[in-house]
């Protein structure tokens, strides 16, 4: 049964309709979760919240963060940032031990910078990679860039344009997947202990 908005539409267009709404009611419901986890984090904070929209992306998170775009403000057109709109914000992820950073800007938005902004965040960062959320195969590759800054036990920090509706989702991602490798690797131990048991 469809939601009591839907429109009157023949039989197979009501199915794609329904099936279009049944996507987008999960959709909101991921990307409610995600902004709550974010969310979380800023409960905690002692002092409010801090500059540049940065955070852990829970309470006890040690490696994951996110934040705000470099030179975040109302600066949104081509060639509208300079290379001393994002000084600040540089100095502040190295100050809190950031040695990774992961982009979710868009083609677009990058476009906002009058200089090269990856080549200098390769500069300044052990690591620098960009992700387009919308764009190719963006969950493996997020959730791999946040896997290996926990192998290498380096500070992460993910940033969209806010730091809020896609920065909370990658946060969501790191935090699920973390999660879920943790249940595998209890699974494994366990495993072991009844086959080495078994053996004795």
């Amino acid at each position: 049964r469809g939601p009591p908005y839907a429109p009157k539409l023949p039989g197979h267009e009501m199915h794609f309709f329904s099936r279009f709404m049944r996507i987008r009611t999960r959709t909101a419901k991921l990307i409610n979760y995600s902004s709550s986890i974010y969310g979380i984090s800023r409960a905690f904070s002692s002092k409010g919240k801090k500059p540049f929209n940065f955070g852990p992306a829970t309470p006890d998170e040690l490696i994951l963060h996110g934040s705000c775009r470099p030179g975040y403000g109302d600066n949104e057109s081509p060639g509208s940032i300079v290379e001393d709109d994002v000084r600040g914000w540089i100095k502040f992820m190295q100050e809190n031990d950031i040695k990774r950073v992961l982009s979710l800007l868009g083609d677009d938005e990058i476009n906002w910078y009058a200089f090269d902004l990856e080549e200098l965040m390769r500069r300044e960062f052990t690591t620098y990679i960009r992700v387009p959320m919308f764009k190719g195969d963006a969950k493996s590759m997020i959730e791999q860039a946040i896997r290996d800054a926990r192998d290498a036990s380096e500070k992460i920090v993910t940033h969209c344009s806010g730091g809020g509706g896609r920065c909370g989702l990658a946060l969501a991602l790191g935090v699920m997947d973390a999660q879920q490798l943790n249940t595998i690797r209890n699974q494994l131990e366990v495993k072991g202990l009844i086959e080495s048991h078994a053996e004795s």
